[in-house]
């Protein structure tokens, strides 16, 4: 699915923050977290916030 120039990803069991960005980004730098988070502020509080399966998430287009 498409959102405002990213994509959305499905949470899976065992997914991390770092994991996703690795996944979507091709690289996990802090940025790239940041970016997510920010994305997803009504969701995620901090990157520690504990993901749940299901959860979607928006990933922003990388800069």
């Amino acid at each position: 699915m498409k959102s405002s120039g990213g994509n959305t990803y499905t949470v899976q069991r065992g997914d991390t923050l770092y994991g996703i960005a690795r996944k979507v980004y091709g690289a996990s730098s802090d940025a790239d977290i940041r970016r997510i988070v920010e994305a997803n502020g009504g969701q995620l509080k901090s990157k520690d916030t504990p993901l749940k399966p299901g959860m979607k998430l928006a990933v922003p287009a990388k800069r």
